[in-house]
C-alpha cells in the first residue's frame, strides 16, 4: 500500500510513495488526475517522500537500498544504489536546501548524502551501534537532528562539517 504522503507547495500537486506497490506518484488537486510513475527495480519499496526546489520527487527505496528522484516535467525515474550493498534498509530522507539528499541506513548506522550535481554519496559512520535514526530535521545554521530511538538519544550533526 501506500507509505508517504507530500505537496508540492509551488505545483500544488499531491505526491505518494507506494512501498507495497513499488511506485511513486501525484494527483493533481483541480482535475482529479493521478500521474504513475513505477519504480525501475521490481519490489523497490519506495517511501519518505520530499519534493525539491525544483519540484522533482526524491525518495528512498527500502527494500532495495537504493534512492530515486523522479522528474514530473520529462517523467524521468533515475535510481542509485547507497553504498554498502543492499542490506542498508534506508530509513529517515530528507533533501536540504542545497538540493542534496541525505538518508540514514538503519542496518548499518551511517547517514549518506547524495550529490545529484556529481552523482556520488558521501557516507558518514554514526559514533555508536544501533542508533536507529527513523526522522531527522535540518535547522537554519546547517545542524541536522535526529531522534536515535535506540539510544533514546538525540543525535546532532553539522552537515557541512561532517562533525
Amino acid at each position: 500500500g501506500l507509505y508517504g504522503i507530500t505537496r508540492d507547495p509551488k505545483s500544488g500537486r499531491i505526491w505518494y510513495a507506494g512501498l507495497g506497490i513499488s511506485e511513486v506518484g501525484y494527483i493533481d488537486p483541480t482535475t482529479g488526475k493521478v500521474t504513475h510513475f513505477p519504480m525501475l527495480t521490481p519490489n523497490a519499496g519506495p517511501r519518505r517522500l520530499h519534493i525539491d526546489s525544483q519540484g522533482v520527487a526524491w525518495c528512498n527505496l527500502y527494500n532495495v537500498s537504493k534512492i530515486a528522484r523522479i522528474d514530473p516535467s520529462t517523467g524521468k525515474v533515475t535510481e542509485w544504489d547507497l553504498p554498502g550493498g543492499r542490506d542498508g534498509s534506508p530509513y529517515a530522507f530528507g533533501v536540504d536546501d542545497k538540493g542534496r539528499s541525505w538518508t540514514t541506513t538503519f542496518k548499518d548506522d551511517r547517514l549518506h548524502m547524495f550529490d545529484p550535481k556529481t552523482e556520488k554519496f558521501v557516507s558518514y559512520l554514526m559514533p555508536t551501534k544501533g542508533n536507529g535514526m527513523r526522522d531527522f530535521y535540518v535547522d537554519e545554521s546547517g545542524w541536522m537532528w535526529a531522534a536515535a530511538w535506540g539510544h533514546n538519544q538525540v543525535v546532532a550533526f553539522k552537515l557541512e562539517e561532517g562533525r
